[in-house]
Parts: structure tokens; C-alpha cells; sequence
């Protein structure tokens, strides 16, 4: 009787054992093809729920997760939701990427508040058709040398006074003359 039940438990291990592996193997080909879609850009995404239909302002970016790099948000986008670059959603927490340039397109009219709060990008280039860039959207962003526009905008902007807070050394490049910054780089107007 002893020998049945060895045999009857070695063939339950086995069973098992085959088991767990192709568990394992489908677990790994899961992560694998997962981390292949973090890679994909913004513009390579809109399929998914990264961008959402807006009532007043057409696409709304709404999340991102990325490895960092070089961010292009390219024509499509209208807006930029609250707080979604703001630097917290890395897909590699343990060999943390930054991203290192920002280019918005011209597509893009509103930036909501903390868009990039914090942001570790050396450089943005906002879009020329921009209406409104909201609270702290890109305070506390230490590493930021340059915030531009290819084109000075013709338009009024609403920036909110802590749209560029607490920024060390950063430079502004053909902003509108009526935007003047002050003291932290909180933003006044003429």
C-alpha cells in the first residue's frame, strides 16, 4: 500500500510542479508584453484611455506611465489633465527614468494644474496656442533650464500666479510681453 502512495504523491508533485511552470510562463510572457505597451509613446496610445473626449476642451491627456525619455505630445491633444506628468508614475520605480525634454504642440490650449509639478525635464517647449496654464503646473521642477515658445503667442494667456513657482535659474524664452515674473517666479501681469 506504501508504494501507492508514494507513487500517487510523486505523480500530485509532478502535476504540480507543471503547474506552477507554466503559471510562471504565463506570468512572464504577461509582464513581458505589459512593459512592451509602457514603451509605446502618447501618440501611439490615443486607443486606450490615456486621452478622453472633453465637452469644453476636445482631448483631455488623463494618464501616462512611462520610462522617461524625450515626451512629445503631438497634435491631437488639448489638454493636459491635472497632474499627469508630475513625475510619480515611472514604470521602473527601482532604476527610476526622468523625463528629460517636454515638446507640447500647438494642438494643446490647457495645461491643468501640477501638469508637471516637479517635473525633472531640462527644457519644455510650450504650444503657441495655449490659453491657460494652471496652479503649480510646473512649481518645484528644479532641474528646468528652459521654457520656450517657437513663436510668440498673439493671444492672451491666463497663467496662474504659481504656474512657474519656486524655480531656480530657469529661462523664459519670447514669452508675451505682458506676462512679467517676480519674486519665485510667481508671474504678474502689465
Amino acid at each position: 500500500m506504501k508504494p501507492n502512495r508514494i507513487a500517487i504523491l510523486a505523480i500530485m508533485n509532478l502535476a504540480l510542479a507543471v503547474m506552477l511552470l507554466v503559471a510562471g510562463i504565463f506570468t512572464y510572457n504577461s509582464i513581458d508584453r505589459l512593459c512592451g505597451i509602457a514603451e509605446y509613446d502618447l501618440y501611439d496610445i490615443t486607443d486606450y484611455s490615456y486621452i478622453i473626449p472633453t465637452e469644453a476642451e476636445g482631448l483631455m491627456v488623463t494618464y501616462y506611465r512611462s520610462y522617461g525619455g524625450d515626451l512629445e505630445i503631438r497634435d491631437g491633444a488639448t489638454a493636459i489633465g491635472s497632474g499627469v506628468f508630475n513625475g510619480v508614475r515611472l514604470s521602473s520605480q527601482s532604476n527610476p527614468q526622468i523625463i528629460d525634454s517636454i515638446y507640447l504642440s500647438d494642438s494643446v490650449k490647457v495645461i491643468e494644474r501640477k501638469a508637471f509639478f516637479g517635473t525633472q525635464a531640462k527644457w519644455v517647449r510650450l504650444p503657441s496656442d495655449v490659453t491657460y496654464i494652471g496652479d503649480l503646473a510646473f512649481a518645484e521642477a528644479y532641474s528646468l533650464e528652459r521654457v520656450y515658445f517657437d513663436e510668440v503667442p498673439d493671444h492672451h494667456i491666463e497663467i496662474s500666479p504659481t504656474a512657474f513657482a519656486y524655480l531656480e535659474g530657469v529661462e523664459f524664452v519670447n514669452f508675451p510681453d505682458y506676462i512679467v515674473f517676480g519674486e519665485d517666479n510667481l508671474i504678474s501681469y502689465k
